[in-house]
């Protein structure tokens, strides 16, 4: 689902950014109730690499902004 934050199209970008808002929220609630009753320590919590990637190009896109602002 995150691929479809990266559409071309806006309406898209809006519907799936709704999706993944949801999924996340139901995906938070499941990570805190397995840490909460990890008693052996074994839970690794992990992004997916679709929104990682995302993130990163975001971060670079900012950064290449910020190198050609004239002050």
């Amino acid at each position: 689902m995150c691929h479809l934050l990266t559409d071309s199209w806006g309406r898209v970008q809006q519907m799936a950014y709704g999706l993944l808002q949801e999924a996340a929220r139901s995906r938070t609630e499941y990570l805190a109730i397995e840490v909460g009753t990890d008693t052996e320590d074994k839970f690794k919590a992990e992004l997916p690499w679709e929104l990682l990637d995302i993130l990163q190009r975001s971060f670079d896109e900012d950064e290449l902004e910020e190198d050609n602002q004239v002050i």
